[in-house]
């Protein structure tokens, strides 16, 4: 399993996690641990076309952390995450014929928590990186080009 570094630079997850760590790979370990949660939770649920779309929507409308939006976006933002859980009921409902999906839709719900905290992780990352620049030196990555 391969992990983007950046637009250059991946590495691999299962061998990176098991090998000797340097200064370097702590600073990737929680991304790793992380990004891997993820990445099997997604392939657990396999989510449909329609749910990673769900996903999609509630990465892109939750906005309760960010102060500088205005009360108009925030309510906005409610009102697309509103229509987006409704119209996941009606595909629930109506299409997969589902009428006990509250289960399902925490998976989807955890795997943008789990995204979330992968992005924050990798945004770390990525500072800490300006300042040791530990990617370019330290790791064996494999740069595809």
């Amino acid at each position: 399993m391969r992990y983007p570094i950046d637009n250059d630079h991946f590495i691999d997850i299962e061998n990176t996690i098991t090998e000797d760590h340097n200064e370097a790979t702590l600073f990737l370990l929680p991304v790793l641990v992380k990004s891997k949660m993820l990445l099997l939770h997604i392939k657990k649920i396999s989510p449909t076309i329609f749910e990673f779309a769900y996903i999609c929507q509630l990465t892109l409308w939750s906005c309760a952390e960010i102060e500088e939006l205005s009360r108009e976006t925030c309510q906005l933002a409610e009102e697309m995450l509103q229509k987006s859980s409704d119209e996941l009921h009606d595909y629930y409902v109506n299409d997969m014929h589902m009428n006990n999906y509250a289960a399902r839709q925490a998976e989807l719900i955890k795997i943008v928590r789990l995204a979330d905290f992968v992005f924050r992780d990798k945004k770390q990352l990525m500072a800490a990186n300006q300042v040791f620049n530990f990617i370019e030196h330290n790791l064996r990555l494999t740069v595809l080009t």
